[in-house]
């Protein structure tokens, strides 16, 4: 039987080899057996391809998945990143309506 420290090495070669994975990305844990996989990856398909990699191994009673999906280009913005733009006066925002922008309504009685 495996220790849990080999079973822990076992799994993050498998990963390292699987061309679909960025193993970097990844952590790896195992408590008598059972694996749990963390960090963030930048697709579906690669988060499937990583379980699929720790269950290969021989030894793994389970695998436990908490990898995160992070989108590509799928950027947060913060409170903080919300609050600079609307402090920028004289910036023109995509989407704003003004004086100077975007679409204007008249009056029925406006030439």
């Amino acid at each position: 039987m495996k220790t849990d420290s080999e079973l822990q090495r076992y799994v993050m070669d498998e990963l390292a080899w699987e061309p679909s994975v960025d193993a970097a990305e990844i952590g790896v844990s195992v408590n008598s057996g059972v694996v749990t996989l963390s960090g963030t990856v930048e697709s579906y398909p690669q988060k499937w391809a990583a379980e699929r990699a720790a269950e290969r191994v021989k030894g793994v009673k389970a695998v436990t998945d908490e990898i995160e999906v992070r989108l590509p280009g799928a950027r947060e913005r913060t409170d903080s990143d919300i609050a600079r733009r609307s402090e920028c006066p004289g910036v023109e925002h995509p989407g704003a309506t003004g004086p100077d922008q975007g679409p204007r309504t008249k009056g029925l009685d406006q030439p």
